[in-house]
């Protein structure tokens, strides 16, 4: 009898500790899913052309002061600005700062998702949706396909076919 109960005792004990342990990994998925929802409002609010503005608008000071350093006349000055906003409008600036935000943000935010998430498929999956969103916003469709692919993989195994969020 005692064994048995002490056995029952164990038991429920390791089955409430389970589900502690669930209640914590789902709570700080849910605070993840928080902080990925953020991050992609703000990240949504800078775009590609303003980005491109304000880098053309640094750069061109960049230049301006460092041709006042080196003692140049002001119309040696004025001329060589000209000229350098000249070839500058050659680029593209919104193009420019779309690859900036890919290359400094994005790129590295999937690495982290490969990284850090592994073994967490449904933050996984979160994540790798609002990256992929990110990328749709910016035109750049070729980049969030894989990311959506993998997304749906990870739901698929996790959530099974008809669930909500794997149909979404």
């Amino acid at each position: 009898g005692g064994v048995a109960i002490s056995q029952a005792v164990v038991a429920r004990a390791a089955e409430a500790s389970a589900r502690t342990e669930a209640e914590k990994a789902e709570q700080r998925a849910e605070e993840l899913e928080v902080v990925s929802r953020f991050q992609a409002e703000m990240l949504s609010k800078v775009t590609p052309k303003q980005a491109g503005e304000v880098l053309t608008d640094g750069i061109t000071a960049q230049v301006s002061d460092a041709l006042l350093k080196i003692g140049l006349t002001e119309s040696e000055r004025v001329r060589r600005i000209d000229d350098f906003s000249t070839q500058w409008r050659q680029v593209n600036a919104t193009d420019a700062a779309r690859m900036l935000i890919d290359r400094t943000i994005l790129q590295p935010a999937v690495q982290t998702i490969d990284k850090d998430f592994k073994n967490q498929p449904a933050v996984d999956a979160t994540l790798r949706e609002a990256v992929a969103r990110r990328y749709r916003e910016l035109g750049l469709y070729a980049a969030a396909i894989p990311l959506q692919q993998r997304a749906l993989e990870l739901r698929r195994q996790a959530l099974g076919d008809d669930h909500p969020s794997t149909l979404q």
